[in-house]
């Protein structure tokens, strides 16, 4: 999927550091990507979240580092009432820059740089460093001056030191980045997003392209390194995941509430994405 460069206040003002709270209602499909490193803790929230070529649902605690113009997105779920701050979500950008020039000479911090060379993946950490960091995350805006670059530091030292993470977008994925053609793909993941709940052909998406079904099929692979398939599939496994930790309902109704129309395909995505069956991953992730 061709992202949309997104120029960031940093950019534009040549601070090598920010901090801030991002508290909406809900978040749309938005596929982005800038030149500047990101933290993302959401304090409150749930949905899907896309990196690279990862498709893989988020909730409460969430926390991911992502690397310079590496394509990304986080959707939530859809919210019943109307409160302004169901996603409440805690962000870090800074330059390559920032650590890369003279800190970078001190062996101290080796740890830290590898663990930023491995962020072009997009990097997610369990729930434990999470709860760990959460203090000194939110804390971070308060500080000034040199006290905010070591109270940095010390955060990222401890995500460097954790053993607890998953890295994202496959060791293969290699993002179409440019403005050509985001009208029409950013058209076509709209409509993904909108209807991966009911059947969608290949010819239907094709057409919202203008394209014919084997070049579409073509153009999609390349756009997001997986096929058009592959990639619903991966969509309505994140929706049953969510339902899954947020629900009681049988998982034969969940097959349905999430897309699939075969209970015997649904199993088979879902481990092959997972690891685990659906009753298996409710247990260990669901509050049941």
């Amino acid at each position: 999927m061709k992202p949309s460069y997104q120029q960031l206040k940093l950019s534009a003002t040549g601070t090598p550091l920010m901090s801030y709270w991002v508290i909406e209602h809900s978040f749309g499909f938005h596929w982005h990507y800038h030149e500047e490193y990101e933290l993302c803790y959401v304090q409150n929230g749930a949905g899907t979240r896309l990196v690279g070529d990862s498709v893989l649902p988020f909730r409460d605690g969430d926390l991911v580092l992502l690397g310079p113009n590496l394509p990304h997105t986080w959707i939530s779920k859809e919210y019943q009432n109307d409160a302004p701050d169901n996603m409440k979500v805690f962000v870090i950008q800074f330059k390559a820059e920032l650590l890369a020039k003279g800190l970078a000479q001190y062996e101290e911090l080796q740890p830290i740089l590898l663990l930023l060379d491995a962020a072009s993946r997009g990097i997610a950490f369990g729930e434990q460093i999470s709860q760990t960091l959460h203090k000194s995350l939110v804390g971070l805006p308060k500080a000034q001056g040199f006290e905010r670059l070591i109270h940095f530091l010390e955060i990222f030292n401890t995500l460097a030191q954790t053993p607890e993470k998953q890295y994202l977008a496959s060791n293969l994925y290699s993002p179409q980045l440019g403005q050509e053609n985001e009208k029409r793909i950013r058209a076509v993941c709209s409509h993904i997003h909108a209807h991966y709940t009911q059947p969608i052909t290949l010819e239907e998406v094709a057409a919202i392209a203008a394209m014919n079904p084997s070049s579409f099929s073509r153009y999609f692979t390349k756009m997001i390194g997986q096929t058009f398939v592959a990639y619903l599939n991966e969509i309505r496994v994140a929706k049953a995941c969510q339902l899954l930790i947020e629900s009681n309902q049988l998982i034969a109704d969940i097959v349905f509430r999430s897309g699939f129309s075969s209970f015997t395909h649904f199993n088979k995505c879902f481990l092959k994405r997972t690891q685990l069956s659906p009753r298996d991953y409710r247990k260990r992730y669901g509050q049941l």
